[in-house]
């Protein structure tokens, strides 16, 4: 008998198909222990614990267990997220199949909040059955449809379903070969609609430039908005100055990932400027760009004022001078203390480059978690930087992977092995 798990969320948690556990044992279960039965009748969570690998013969008897399960199961959360072994020629009509049995049970129980179907075929042979069991559904608040093919036609029959769904905070739309059409259809949607939606992933799609100036327009009156993924996309400078500008009207928004869109150090400023205004970031992500030593001067500007609190800074996968960069952004953590995260994996530093920001964490009493992964320091810059590690008290997790070899990294946990506050060190 698989672990049930009981959480502050009163929710349970069941790898129903995983363990082949009969969804009838779980009720019978649930008579036995009052507790467990009084949160199975107001909130049964029915989950397939991510990932779950699936092979051709375990793909058919696992719809076979799925239609076994009794339709009037009170659903609140419905998350299934399937990764296929390499050897599973998993078919369209296989995917169809799927989607269809659950959407029966969403149709029969129409109190599920929350839906997520990862890499689940939900594509243009099955969207516009889903847009329909989204109308139908007015609870709705969280939908993750991430890892699909919806593409341009799915976004827009999906931006029309959402309509009906008043309640709607978060959509997660990452991975679906969704252009600048479907996107810009969303966020109108959304606009005009959704009045409590809170968080949009739209990240590793076909947007363009083009796409993100239109949509910055929709952004502008999306008071609610606090987290926007552009990751992967292909704005460009010209598209993060438009959304950014929208930033700086709605004011709401804390969370940005900007991540990987070719930008450079142009689109950088406009992006400070916007925090500027805001004066408080959560999440700044420009990882995989093209900031350059401009724009990580840019950076360490914001860094520096005592007045502007950004708490988790990703600026990994970008290459500036240590010299000036590097440097500068060092100096600027020193008495930064409202900084708790910062990626600065491959970003080219060298022992000199890691010895400024050395320095810079004997100071801080702020910085929790530091990645310096995939960087061109060797022994010498180790060193200097568990020097500073002993005397900082406060970081708890720091990422020194692909630096160090086997000596090094031999010495560098010896060092660090009484240290109070570490509680991760990543070497390898």
């Amino acid at each position: 008998m698989p672990t049930i798990c009981l959480n502050q969320l009163a929710t349970v948690e069941v790898q129903l198909i995983m363990h082949g556990l009969d969804i009838h044992s779980l009720f019978n279960l649930s008579k036995c222990n009052k507790y467990l039965r009084i949160v199975a009748a107001q909130a049964f969570a029915w989950k397939i614990a991510p990932p779950f690998r699936i092979s051709t013969d375990r793909f058919s008897k696992m719809t076979q267990k799925l239609q076994s399960i009794p339709s009037k199961i009170p659903l609140m959360y419905m998350s299934l997220h399937l990764t296929v072994e390499d050897d599973c020629q998993k078919s369209k009509d296989d995917e169809v199949a799927l989607s269809k049995i659950i959407m029966k049970y969403i149709q029969n129980n129409m109190r599920v909040t929350h839906i997520t179907l990862d890499n689940c075929g939900v594509h243009s042979k099955t969207i516009n059955d889903w847009t329909d069991v989204i109308k139908c559904n007015i609870n709705m608040m969280y939908i993750n449809f991430k890892n699909n093919n919806i593409r341009n036609q799915g976004a827009i029959l999906l931006s029309e379903a959402i309509k009906f769904c008043k309640n709607l905070t978060s959509i997660n739309l990452c991975s679906n070969d969704i252009g600048d059409e479907g996107a810009i259809a969303l966020f109108n949607s959304i606009k005009n609609n959704n009045k409590y939606m809170t968080d949009v992933y739209i990240g590793d799609n076909l947007i363009t430039k083009t796409g993100a100036i239109a949509i910055a327009e929709a952004v502008k009156f999306i008071t609610s908005l606090k987290t926007l993924n552009f990751h992967s996309n292909e704005i460009e400078d010209e598209g993060v100055i438009a959304l950014a500008n929208a930033i700086k009207e709605s004011r709401n928004i804390t969370s940005i990932d900007f991540g990987n869109n070719l930008i450079t150090e142009i689109g950088v400023a406009a992006v400070a400027e916007a925090i500027k205004s805001i004066k408080f970031m959560n999440n700044l992500k420009l990882d995989r760009n093209r900031i350059g030593n401009k724009g990580i001067l840019i950076i360490a500007g914001l860094l520096s004022n005592l007045d502007i609190k950004i708490t988790n800074l990703n600026v990994s996968h970008n290459t500036f001078y240590r010299q000036t960069g590097m440097k500068t952004l060092a100096y600027s953590l020193r008495y930064n203390n409202s900084t708790q995260s910062i990626s600065l994996g491959r970003c080219n530093i060298d022992n000199v480059g890691v010895n400024y920001l050395a320095d810079a964490i004997r100071y801080n009493k702020g910085l929790t978690s530091l990645d310096l992964s995939r960087n061109n320091f060797g022994e010498l810059g180790i060193s200097k930087l568990v020097d500073a590690i002993k005397i900082n008290s406060h970081l708890t997790r720091i990422d020194l992977s692909w630096n160090a070899d086997y000596q090094s990294a031999l010495q560098i946990t010896d060092c660090l092995k009484h240290h109070k506050s570490l509680l991760t060190l990543k070497l390898v």
